[in-house]
């Protein structure tokens, strides 16, 4: 187990780079068990501390405010959508 330690560290890293957060929280849990088995409690604490802020940030991007131009253009198709599904465009748009 020891010798996959360097291996997830990086993926970490680049999974951190590329702003991947389901994949960054993944491979932290995975780091801090990997810990938590070789009896690092301390290290296995720290990583879990990270996983946990980066489960938090995942969940605020989730529901955070939506670009206004992208609400601009699903009201757009969603309009469209309703004029091509009613009869004789009779839906006033």
């Amino acid at each position: 187990m020891k010798e996959a330690l360097p291996y997830l560290y990086k993926a970490e890293s680049d999974f951190k780079r590329l702003e991947m957060l389901a994949s960054l929280a993944d491979v932290q849990y995975t780091i801090s068990i990997v810990h938590h088995n070789l009896g690092r409690v301390d290290d296995a604490l720290e990583v879990a501390e990270r996983h946990a802020t980066t489960l938090k940030e995942q969940a605020l991007l989730e529901t955070s405010a939506t670009d206004q131009s992208i609400v601009s253009v699903f009201s757009i198709v969603d309009r469209v959508g309703v004029h091509v599904a009613t009869p004789n465009g009779t839906n006033g748009f």
